[in-house]
């Protein structure tokens, strides 16, 4: 699928450059993050895959409050802390 390989170059060249931005503006007490989720259960996404009926692992999403808890914990990070990238993938397990 050639949206994949746009996908994954895009996503690849963004962290490149928030790494670069870091590097800037480390001085200036500034933190850059990316938070990359996986892929996450979303009016979108469902519209965009249309209803999966597999019950395999890799159709497990994450939820909308778990990608904003991810964010939230990385906006509490105290300004000497810094984390450049964050995946975010829904726990494989069935709790």
């Amino acid at each position: 699928m050639p949206g994949m390989a746009v996908y994954a170059a895009s996503k690849a060249a963004l962290n490149i450059f928030s790494e670069s931005v870091a590097g800037e503006v480390r001085n200036d007490n500034i933190k850059v993050s990316v938070l990359a989720p996986a892929s996450v259960d979303t009016n979108f996404m469902s519209n965009l895959s249309g209803k999966s009926k597999s019950p395999s692992k890799a159709a497990q999403k994450l939820t909308v409050d778990d990608v904003a808890e991810a964010v939230i914990y990385l906006a509490r990070q105290n300004a000497n802390a810094w984390t450049s990238l964050a995946d975010l993938r829904p726990l494989l397990v069935k709790k």
